[in-house]
């Protein structure tokens, strides 16, 4: 198996556009840095930041009865007055400017750039063998098929587990450099209403993590479209169509369907878990970690089957 993947990593390294994609990563970094520096003093706090925060809670009660009906909205606002309310009783000012985690967070949407970056790979990883004709050598191989497609399917994950780990350390060394650790390493986190504190490292760590979910289930959806299909076009953009559009239109069915918490998009943000409202009433991590790896096991037990039963001749 080792082996096996050491030769898909020898292709992949002579592809110029991985290098280009960890470029791409660095140079957003830098420019959202570059940008969050020019704009910091929007961040600042006013002297007088108990009465802003208590303004702002009463503008939010004052949304929650104008959209009595919408249980998401309603539910988050109540967590951002809880919140509010905390600093308040407790004496615990807002950040007045960025820091390292406050701007590396506010990058954590880049995640979504590295997704689609390390999709192409994967929806071309299988697929070009067969449109390169590459596919019949790898078969001459004692090798069994199953563990081939393993190793590309590893492969994938760790290139894309790279891109991430450069986002994480890119985002970090840029906001250490320009914004520096700031004041306060108390993060404060809300479930339910109630409001908690925590080392704000490991917030950062458990929200960089939990927001990589979508990107190891859409690249795992591209990856086995490209085994059944062996089209890097339609894989892609299937999957693309789907990373871009499945939250929006889950977003939009949570509001009047209780079964829209058996869909993907419902499950793959765990940090809503920690700090935030499931999109169904009632659900559970424990109930979107086993569905998330429900569709894990179709997409990748349907590609497993696909192409090891599959005539390559």
């Amino acid at each position: 198996m080792l082996t096996l993947i050491r030769n898909e990593w020898f292709k992949l390294r002579k592809k110029p556009l991985i290098y280009l994609m960890a470029i791409i990563i660095v140079l957003l970094v830098i420019a959202t840095g570059m940008i969050g520096k020019v704009t910091e003093d929007a961040h600042s706090v006013p002297d007088n930041w108990k009465e802003d925060l208590a303004a702002k809670s009463e503008q939010l009660k004052e949304e929650n009865q104008e959209h009595a009906n919408n249980p998401i909205l309603t539910e988050n606002n109540r967590n951002l007055i809880a919140v509010n309310d905390y600093r308040i009783e407790h004496d615990i000012k807002p950040g007045s400017q960025l820091s390292v985690w406050s701007y590396t967070v506010e990058n954590v949407p880049l995640i979504s750039v590295a997704g689609l970056l390390v999709m192409i790979i994967a929806a071309g990883i299988v697929s070009g063998e067969f449109s390169g004709g590459t596919i019949k050598l790898m078969m001459i191989r004692p090798a069994a098929r199953w563990k081939v497609l393993l190793a590309k399917y590893l492969t994938v994950l760790t290139y894309g587990l790279l891109l991430v780990v450069l986002l994480l350390l890119a985002s970090l060394a840029v906001g250490i450099i320009l914004f520096g650790t700031g004041d306060s390493m108390i993060h404060l986190t809300v479930n339910n209403g109630v409001v908690s504190e925590e080392n704000v490292l490991v917030y950062l760590l458990r929200y960089f993590f939990f927001s990589t979910i979508d990107l190891w289930m859409m690249v795992s959806l591209a990856f086995a479209l490209s085994a059944i299909f062996r089209n890097t076009a339609v894989s892609l953009g299937v999957s693309l169509f789907a990373y871009l559009m499945g939250g929006t239109f889950t977003s939009l069915l949570a509001e009047r369907f209780d079964w829209t918490k058996y869909l993907l998009f419902a499950n793959t943000d765990l940090n809503r878990y920690v700090s935030g409202t499931p999109f169904v009433e009632g659900m559970t991590m424990t109930f979107s970690i086993v569905m998330l790896f429900l569709y894990l096991a179709v997409f990748l037990g349907t590609a497993f089957m696909t192409f090891t039963k599959r005539d390559i001749a």
